[in-house]
């Protein structure tokens, strides 16, 4: 079955409004994620084109299927940075039925922090009655678009140490071969904050740290560090030491790349005692 539909605008035989629709998902950072597309109405329906946007720094797409709704489609997709084209087609129009169209399969950033998120949004929707498809009528449009939440949670642990077995194979190679509370490359920096921040357990040159020593600049102390791809960062001072109520210097919102933070503190600042941390994987 050949498929030879152009993406536009929404149409349906017998101006009958239609709508596709994305829910609302909580996932943990490494997981697979499966996402429905479905339409409640698809009477009258042969042809069906969309757009799903997503932001592909949280999410990789790796397969889109048939859902139940479309077994009875031939079915192609394109994928783009951040989106991917789908386009369904049929001999003849479906007299009735509802349910779910195709599934998009995600993996989740592994380093995606819990309370991030991104809409999955449709765009350029299309609908016809008919295979030989004419995109000339707009009405009766309407989507009900979707968002992934990035939770806390217990991932799987087999050995029951607090690291999840996904990190562990990762880095490791099997579910036994980490020990939470060992500095396994030497850099100062147990494996359990290795995770927790996002670097790697076995590089002496991957940790969380301010860099040392700090520059003195013309206008005072330039704190400096490398920051993770969706990492925040909270940095927090002592004004001497003793005391335990630290206090927030500056907080770093997170962002889809590795980079390195500059702050610029005032010379009247320079003895102060400071620290960074990042809420990471909970």
């Amino acid at each position: 079955m050949a498929l030879g539909v152009v993406i536009g605008s929404i149409v349906s035989t017998g101006h009958c409004a239609k709508s596709l629709t994305i829910g609302e998902y909580n996932t943990l950072p490494g997981s697979a994620l499966r996402v429905p597309v479905t339409m409640p109405d698809a009477t009258g329906v042969a042809a069906v084109a969309f757009i799903v946007n997503f932001d592909n720094d949280l999410l990789g797409l790796t397969n889109v299927t048939n859902g139940n709704l479309g077994a009875t489609f031939g079915m192609k997709y394109k994928l783009e940075e951040g989106r991917v084209h789908v386009a369904l087609v049929r001999d003849d129009a479906l007299t009735t039925g509802s349910g779910t169209l195709v599934e998009l399969q995600f993996t989740v950033n592994r380093g995606a922090a819990p309370g991030m998120t991104t809409p999955l949004t449709i765009a350029d929707g299309t609908v016809s009655g008919q295979s030989a498809v004419d995109f000339s009528w707009t009405e009766g449009i309407s989507f009900s678009n979707g968002l992934v939440r990035i939770v806390a949670g217990l991932e799987p642990d087999a050995d029951g140490d607090g690291l999840p077995d996904w990190w562990e194979m990762l880095y490791f190679g099997d579910l036994t071969g980490a020990e939470v509370w060992v500095d396994s490359d030497g850099d100062g920096v147990r494996n359990w904050n290795e995770y927790v921040a996002g670097t790697h357990p076995l590089q002496r040159e991957s940790a969380l740290r301010l860099e040392w020593p700090a520059r003195l600049g013309l206008t005072g102390l330039i704190l400096r560090f490398e920051a993770q791809a969706n990492r925040p960062y909270v940095i927090e001072y002592l004004s001497r030491l003793g005391e335990t109520n630290w206090m927030t210097l500056q907080t770093v919102p997170a962002a889809p790349s590795n980079r390195w933070v500059e702050l610029q503190q005032p010379i009247s600042a320079v003895m102060r005692y400071y620290r960074i941390g990042t809420p990471g994987p909970q």
